[in-house]
């Protein structure tokens, strides 16, 4: 089941933030959303599948590949030379030239990254995922406190790990 326009509400409110951790689930795997510090004064979203990531997973030629990043992470294009610099390599040398002299003059090249600058990026990637379901948002405390009888409080650890 697809999340629902009001839990994609609550989940924008919660990693509106300094801080913020939603957790959800798609096709049997665990997806973790989290409000973190990416450089200095900037916080950006960072997506962890079953509760990390390793840039090795977005390389289709590793073997740790994971099909699963090019889905609920983003792709991120860069050219090999800009466009102001393509465009004086064409006014010196000519199109017929520079492409001759620099073969790779058009080359992109595309990488997959877990990190998302805006909550909008994020939903427009995860949106299309009709299978995506939400399992819990907000950070879930590992340990419980109780009273027994006697009064005195002690610390008991909980079975749902962090």
């Amino acid at each position: 089941m697809a999340i629902t326009k009001d839990q994609w509400a609550l989940i924008e409110k919660e990693l509106s933030g300094y801080f913020g951790s939603v957790k959800l689930s798609l096709d049997g795997r665990e997806l973790t959303l989290k409000k973190e510090h990416f450089s200095d004064n900037q916080l950006c979203i960072v997506v962890y599948i079953d509760g990390q990531w390793c840039a090795a997973w977005s390389n289709e030629k590793s073997e740790e590949f994971d099909p699963l990043t090019r889905r609920v992470w983003w792709e991120k294009k860069s050219r090999l030379y800009s466009h102001q610099r393509k465009a004086k390599i064409i006014k010196s040398f000519g199109k017929r030239k520079a492409k001759e002299y620099f073969p790779q003059l058009d080359k992109t090249s595309s990488y997959w990254m877990p990190f998302f600058m805006s909550f909008r990026t994020l939903k427009g990637v995860l949106s299309k995922e009709k299978t995506l379901e939400l399992i819990s948002i907000g950070y879930q405390s590992s340990t419980t406190i109780t009273a027994p009888e006697g009064g005195q409080v002690e610390e008991v650890e909980s079975e749902t790990p962090h």
